[in-house]
Order: structure tokens, then sequence, then C-alpha cells
């Protein structure tokens, strides 16, 4: 048996933001169906937030910077885990 280490704080916000980009994802799906193209401008943008994201989980030193967390519509405060 082997014990699961404690998530970080850093995991937690990479975690967050990104559960947040997938809901944006699932909409933009929808844009795509109704051949409306203001999706690739909005695929852009969240595939910077990923990455974002991915940079905050691996590196706790690493901060997100505030224009994601505006491109989300989320608060630094949003971290619900």
């Amino acid at each position: 048996m082997a014990a699961v280490p404690k998530m970080t704080d850093n995991e937690r916000e990479a975690i967050a933001i990104l559960q947040h980009t997938g809901r944006f994802y699932g909409q933009v799906s929808n844009l795509i169906k109704v051949k409306n193209e203001d999706w690739l401008h909005i695929t852009k943008n969240l595939s910077l937030c990923a990455k974002e994201a991915f940079k905050r989980f691996y590196d706790p030193h690493f901060r997100v910077d505030d224009e994601v967390y505006k491109v989300l519509n989320l608060t630094r405060n949003d971290r619900k885990m």
C-alpha cells in the first residue's frame, strides 16, 4: 500500500483553472456546431489558460497572470476544492 501525498496549493489552483477551462471548451463545441467563427479566438485563449495552469501545477513559485482569471471569469478565491 502506498500513501498518496496531499495536494499542494499550487496543484489545487491549477486544477481549479483546468476545470473551469474544460467547462468553456464544452461551450465552444456548441459554437462549432452552429458554425459560429468566434470559437477560434476563444479556443486560442483557453489553450493559453491551460498552459499557464500546467506551469502552476508543476512550479509552486510560478504565479498565474491575472489575465487568465479575467478570461475565465474567476477570482483567485474561487479555488473550491
